[in-house]
């Protein structure tokens, strides 16, 4: 427990994170049965690329009950490509005339090669951080084929 003369000092990092990114899948789709209506079931992996990332951290300083923002670094702080697996479930339903009317719910996990960002805070003092990064993508796509 900290005490009242010498109070404890802790540090968080908040990193920010904000940008376009692209999702790519590879993998294989199963449909069940020839009717009509047939389900399916599919997975693969995936890859998912940053165009043009913005990010950034800020350091707060815990002393006691007191909390302040000691540094803020703008940069380059993510791997831009990130990697993983997924799994999808979802039905197409034959519409006649070479249409396919079809819905799909994805989701998958992925994770970044961590990255070690540097730079000076507020106090000209140099910081280092290593940051990772991971996703946890749930899509829902409904669409027709033809």
């Amino acid at each position: 427990e900290s005490s009242p003369i010498y109070p404890s000092t802790t540090y968080q990092y908040n990193v920010y994170m904000q940008g376009t990114s692209m999702k790519i899948y590879a993998g294989a789709k199963y449909n069940f049965g020839n009717g009509r209506v047939r389900p399916n079931l599919g997975g693969g992996l995936m890859f998912n690329t940053f165009i043009q990332p913005d990010s950034w951290y800020e350091v707060d300083t815990y002393v006691g009950d007191i909390i302040t923002i000691t540094g803020e670094w703008e940069g380059d702080l993510i791997n831009n490509v990130l990697f993983g697996a997924y799994v999808q479930a979802g039905v197409d339903v034959n519409l006649g005339r070479r249409m396919i009317l079809f819905a799909n719910v994805k989701g998958g996990f992925g994770t970044s090669n961590p990255t070690t960002v540097a730079g000076l805070n507020d106090d000209d003092e140099y910081e280092q951080i290593r940051v990772r990064y991971d996703m946890i993508p749930i899509t829902f796509s409904l669409g027709i084929l033809f």
